[in-house]
């Protein structure tokens, strides 16, 4: 047992070993928290672009685009849920992304974000999936669409076939056909769509945490992440917006 422990926790040493071992290590994780502040500014003046292309999903509620899935919020963050027409099941590690998801949007909607899950698999096995896992966010079949191929979560058949795919902003061998990723969309001023930032891999894992603990504004004296200004129990909001297009 004690070879055990130290294979998985380290030397065992006395406390004031200890104390300057973790010492060292705030060190290092001040200077991450100070590295991930700046990229999350650099995320928040990333330019926009117009959404162009009228995407239609099929939904709950029948056909819907992507200012319908934002509804009234002025936000809409999409999870590229990895989920091909030919699965059975949705997969493991968006499942496991998601469930984080699912228990933050009432708080996030607070904050003018809507939120929809888009895979390619019909609806019929989303909403089952979607039963199964006990999820009530929305989730929109893009089947009949070129979302997740222009979003680069999807690729045609010739770039399978050769083994190498375009994702994450670069060509790169084919892994599986259909990969995950986030992005987030904004209203502009009058109305229309923008694309403001995508994210794959390691990437899209970033934001939802990040848009959590990052919607305080910074001010002169640097960041500011005072949950206690905004966040409530979630059934303690006055008027909660639901998470999509529907509530």
């Amino acid at each position: 047992m004690e070879s055990q422990i130290q294979t998985v926790a380290g030397s065992v040493v006395d406390p004031q070993s200890w104390l300057e071992a973790r010492l060292a290590l705030l060190e290092k994780e001040r200077e991450l928290t100070r590295l991930m502040d700046l990229v999350t500014d650099e995320r928040r003046k990333m330019p926009r672009e117009q959404v162009v292309k009228d995407y239609v999903f099929e939904g709950p509620e029948g056909k819907v685009g992507l200012a319908g899935l934002m509804g009234s919020n002025p936000r809409l963050i999409v999870r590229h849920f990895m989920f091909p027409p030919e699965w059975e099941e949705g997969c493991r590690g968006c499942s496991f992304g998601t469930d984080y998801d699912q228990g933050v949007l009432t708080h996030l909607a607070t904050q003018g974000y809507a939120f929809a899950a888009v895979s390619l698999a019909p609806l019929a096995k989303l909403e089952a999936f979607k039963k199964k896992m006990g999820w009530s966010f929305h989730w929109v079949s893009s089947a009949d669409s070129d979302f997740d191929y222009d979003f680069q979560v999807a690729f045609p058949a010739k770039d399978l076939e050769a083994g190498r795919v375009y994702y994450n902003y670069k060509w790169q061998p084919r892994m599986e056909v259909v990969m995950p990723g986030v992005s987030l969309f904004e209203k502009g001023e009058n109305g229309e769509v923008l694309h403001a930032w995508s994210g794959y891999g390691r990437e899209a894992e970033q934001l939802i945490p990040s848009l959590t603990v990052d919607l305080v504004e910074r001010n002169g004296n640097g960041p500011r992440y005072d949950l206690a200004r905004w966040v409530r129990l979630r059934h303690r909001y006055e008027n909660p917006v639901g998470g999509c297009c529907h509530g």
